[in-house]
Parts: structure tokens; sequence; C-alpha cells
């Protein structure tokens, strides 16, 4: 379940696939892991850290918004 920011509502998560991935973070090569979720009908995408789990990127395709980690965090 996700929580819809703004809207103080809940919708469902679906898991569509994962794949292992490397990504650029600042000036370096990670190993993450790439989700690809479903959220009230829109796809959302994020890659987590394969050692620790971080976060290193949203991106939600439909809306043209995407969140990168910043490289010193």
């Amino acid at each position: 379940t996700a929580v819809i920011p703004g809207e103080g509502r809940e919708a469902p998560v679906r898991v569509a696939g994962t794949s292992d991935v490397t990504i650029d973070v600042g000036e370096r090569s990670v190993e993450a892991r790439r989700w690809e979720l479903t959220v009230d009908g829109a796809t959302h995408l994020v890659w987590s850290d394969r050692s620790d789990g971080r976060i290193l990127r949203v991106e939600i395709p439909d809306r043209g918004w995407r969140s990168d980690r910043r490289a010193d965090e």
C-alpha cells in the first residue's frame, strides 16, 4: 500500500518486475535493483542500492517526474 501525498488516501501497489542494473550516481557507478511498480494505475520506477537498500532514484514516467540521490548523500 502507498500513501498518496496531498490526497490523504492509500492506493494498492503491485510489483510488475525487478532487474539488476548499473546506474550512475554522480561520477560513480552503482550496482542497483530496478523495481517497476504500479501505483493507482501509474508506473513508478524505483532504483535501490543492491549493497545497502538505499533509494537511488525514483521516476514516474507518465508525469515526467524523476528524482535522483545526490552523489554526496
